[in-house]
């Protein structure tokens, strides 16, 4: 960017319903004349100025023929990157280098144009000393569509041995833009004396932008063709910016106006819609708040009737003296009286914890089997459906790092489940209880495991 007073402002605008911000900002001068104002325009062909009132922002510099230049070795701190990945086929080029040989002199380019390491390296046609060679060198770079850049091609003829032996032609994007290009003739009958050629591009819609080197029909005893580096930079638009989402605004009040009634109705369309799923949801949850509440208050609770009214004889060690049923899908269903007998009618001294869902009873059935009997209260929020459906998981699932499901009663709208107990007590008593041995750290994170295993 040219600056022509002693103040630069630098000014960020975000684009709509966006927000700008930068982390640091580095100015960094130039020397003069490191950008010339005029140049050569491809399409339409011709002479082209004003390139110091333009912006400039620099997408590729290459160096072609040798390996990457860093900052360190540029009088300006930039880096060169090296040209093989660019080639569509390498086998087509040959490098070749001779920094010793580079001379600048005075009015020509200078190591600030570019430095040693780039004018003295190349790439050059792979013709193999055959006359006959008739090809192109090409590298192709990932552009910005619908932008103008400028294209600076440096050349030094290193390879030569007398004058006026190297003629050649310069594409970009299949535009002829230099044709029998003698370097020799540029830089005055002095050979390796950098030379550069700048060169603007129309405004295209593709994303490739090829360049391209090949022998001229002058002289051409042994064809070749050269080049030494390559800076493609980008050129601002109309609108004075980098962004192809930024457009320069024309003034039209119609425009405005319409483009204002689509905002407007954009949002009250999206104000009702938001308003519609929130009345929905409220509806929703209140349903579902009632139906809970229904449930879980109900004060008779009705039997589950799981069995369709038949009873069948257990036959296991579950069922002396008394009887109960089996259901194919629920596990045992114990009489109420087996409970009671199994609980000494709900002793309270055999109470041996309390939860949401009721008390939980530590019980002996007549063979002597030792379970844990959780019975139901009336004011629990878990009604009959949870009730069932903890049956019904239950019963079907076994796993040995979970508690098993023994059985339950629904007689005289009870809710009691029997699982297996708990010899040693619960983990909570083993962690915060007295009298009980502590765990160790192992034994935790073994519990930890097979409680995540059984979920």
């Amino acid at each position: 960017l040219d600056v022509n007073s002693d103040t630069l402002v630098i000014t960020f605008a975000p684009s709509a319903n966006s927000i700008a911000f930068v982390n640091a900002i580095e100015v960094v001068s130039v020397p003069d004349g490191l950008i010339v104002d005029n140049g050569f325009s491809l399409y339409p062909s011709g002479s082209y100025s004003g390139l110091l009132t333009k912006a400039l922002e620099t997408v590729f510099r290459v160096n072609m023929g040798g390996p990457s230049v860093s900052s360190g070795n540029d009088t300006l701190q930039r880096t060169w990157v090296a040209d093989e990945k660019f080639l569509i086929q390498p086998n087509l080029a040959t490098n070749f280098s001779n920094i010793g040989a580079v001379k600048y002199v005075n009015g020509g380019p200078t190591a600030n144009t570019a430095p040693p390491s780039v004018y003295g390296t190349l790439t050059r046609m792979n013709s193999a000393g055959d006359p006959r060679s008739n090809f192109n060198v090409t590298w192709q770079f990932d552009v910005e569509p619908q932008f103008q850049y400028l294209v600076r091609l440096h050349f030094c003829d290193i390879v030569s041995k007398g004058l006026n032996e190297l003629y050649f032609n310069v594409y970009i994007n299949s535009l002829l833009a230099a044709k029998d290009l003698d370097l020799s003739i540029e830089n005055n009958n002095v050979l390796a004396t950098p030379f550069f050629k700048d060169l603007v591009t129309a405004p295209s819609a593709s994303t490739k932008m090829l360049v391209s080197i090949g022998p001229s029909t002058v002289n051409n005893n042994y064809p070749d063709a050269i080049l030494n580096g390559l800076e493609i930079m980008k050129m601002n638009n109309s609108a004075s910016s980098f962004s192809s989402s930024t457009a320069p605004e024309t003034g039209s009040s119609g425009s405005g106006s319409k483009k204002v009634g689509l905002i407007v109705g954009v949002s009250l369309g999206a104000f009702f819609a938001v308003v519609m799923v929130l009345v929905f949801f409220l509806l929703c949850r209140k349903r579902r708040r009632l139906e809970k509440e229904k449930q879980g208050h109900s004060k008779t609770w009705v039997p589950l009737s799981i069995n369709d009214g038949t009873s069948h004889t257990m036959g296991s060690k579950y069922s002396t003296g008394t009887s109960g049923s089996a259901a194919s899908n629920f596990g045992y269903r114990f009489p109420f009286v087996t409970v009671l007998e199994a609980t000494n009618n709900f002793d309270e001294s055999w109470v041996i914890g309390i939860g949401g869902f009721g008390k939980v009873y530590k019980g002996e059935l007549n063979d002597g089997t030792k379970v844990a009997v959780k019975r139901g209260n009336p004011r629990s929020q878990q009604g009959l459906a949870e009730f069932r459906t903890e049956i019904e998981m239950l019963s079907q699932f076994r796993h040995r790092h979970l508690v098993s499901l023994i059985g339950y009663c629904d007689e005289k709208n009870e809710m009691i489940l029997i699982y297996e107990y708990m010899e040693k007590g619960t983990l909570k008593s083993h962690l915060y209880g007295s009298g009980l041995p502590s765990l160790s750290w192992k034994e935790r994170l073994e519990i930890c495991i097979g409680a995540a295993r059984g979920l």
